[in-house]
């Protein structure tokens, strides 16, 4: 059975350039399934559906792709070299301020408060203004924040302004869903592994950037410094489009056709002939902007409802301390690595912080292990699935 269509159509308009919605009630017979290999849905008339997985599982792996990637990417060059800078930060702080040891780990302790209120705070922006909006928003703020901290004159101000670097730190993770919904199922695992080679990079390259700047820019240079990768990632922000699957759910169908366009002639392809099925949404209120604001956040609310549900809540846990169990390791262990070498070897004469050409190689080295670390998980991640490669 065909899903329900709408009727009218304006005089001059062909069957391609019509969008028609779909009720959830029908969803179950014409809605398509991620990684289904038919090119085209349910059949009306002679007339072709396709969802936005149909289209995008058609574009293939191509050109479009490999751009979304070096946008992503230098995002998460840049989150990874932000992720590290208050290793080499805090001792450089402590020696020109005085400060006590307490001082200096709260450097680090504000920036992990920020990402976690930031974190359900850049989802929800997300989902309700788009991924482009959100990831473009926490890029514009990382170099804000992390450029006003380069010149903050106390402690109290520059501890406030890495907590901001942390909020919008967490508004940048947007950009690796931003990515995977232009990757065909069959290929998500690979290139969602790959994405994070460039925050590994971002580690390492934080590494080689504190030697060659710091011992004559100190590390005002270095926060400066480090949002090179995010003025990249705003250069190429206009070559890419909205995610087809926002601007779907969102009731821009007009506007998802033409981010689907797009991507299938950078990679030389073709979209299913046909017209594209959209779930049924509200008429946008534009005479009440903020009943029509409210009422987004009100779904979004619902929405995450859903993973505490009867079905999905022991899941959600499940995920949740894994996930809180993994970054907690991580992240002591990326941290405490670069911090035990920077305070073995650091010097601190005059109030002028500064470590030897040996000590940085050294901390460059260390660094290197996530590089490498993400190497093996991109070529064997789609042989032996996503769960034997997190064991």
């Amino acid at each position: 059975m065909a899903p329900n269509m709408r009727q009218d159509m304006p005089p001059g308009e062909t069957a391609s350039e019509r969008v028609p919605l779909i009720d959830d009630r029908d969803r179950g017979e014409g809605w398509k399934e991620e990684g289904q290999d038919e090119r085209s849905g349910e059949q009306s008339g002679g007339r072709g559906f396709f969802t936005v997985d149909d289209a995008v599982s058609g574009l293939g792996v191509g050109w479009f792709q490999v751009l979304m990637m070096l946008v992503v990417g230098f995002c998460a060059l840049g989150e990874g070299a932000n992720a590290t800078v208050a290793a080499f930060v805090a001792p450089a702080v402590k020696c020109e301020w005085r400060l006590t040891d307490k001082q200096e780990s709260l450097l680090t302790v504000w920036v992990f408060v920020g990402l976690l209120i930031g974190a359900y705070l850049w989802g929800a922006l997300a989902d309700i203004m788009g991924r482009k909006v959100s990831l473009m928003a926490a890029t514009v703020g990382g170099i804000l924040t992390s450029t006003l901290a380069a010149v903050m004159p106390t402690i109290g101000w520059l501890e406030f302004m890495f907590a901001l670097m942390g909020f919008t730190f967490a508004g940048q993770f947007s950009g690796l869903t931003y990515l995977l919904e232009f990757v065909p199922a069959a290929h998500r695992g690979m290139w969602g592994v790959a994405a994070g080679l460039f925050w590994s990079a971002g580690i390492l390259g934080n590494a080689a950037t504190a030697w060659l700047v710091m011992p004559w820019h100190g590390w005002q240079g270095l926060m400066v410094i480090t949002n090179i990768p995010y003025v990249v990632v705003l250069l190429l922000f206009p070559l890419v489009p909205e995610s087809a699957h926002y601007l779907t759910a969102a009731g821009r169908s007009e506007e998802a056709l033409k981010s689907l366009r797009w991507a299938a002639r950078l990679n030389g392809t073709q979209l299913p002939e046909g017209e594209l099925v959209v779930p049924a949404v509200e008429e946008d209120d534009s005479e009440n902007e903020c009943r029509h604001c409210s009422s987004k956040i009100g779904k979004f609310l619902s929405d995450s409802a859903r993973l505490v549900s009867d079905s999905l809540w022991l899941t959600t846990l499940l995920v949740m301390v894994l996930y809180v169990c993994a970054n907690v390791v991580y992240n002591i262990i990326l941290l405490l690595t670069t911090q035990i070498h920077t305070k073995q070897t650091s010097t601190c004469e005059g109030q002028v912080f500064s470590l030897s050409a040996e000590d940085f190689r050294e901390v460059l080295i260390v660094s290197s292990a996530d590089l490498a670390g993400n190497v093996l998980p991109v070529f064997i991640i789609d042989f032996i699935g996503r769960k034997w490669c997190g064991i």
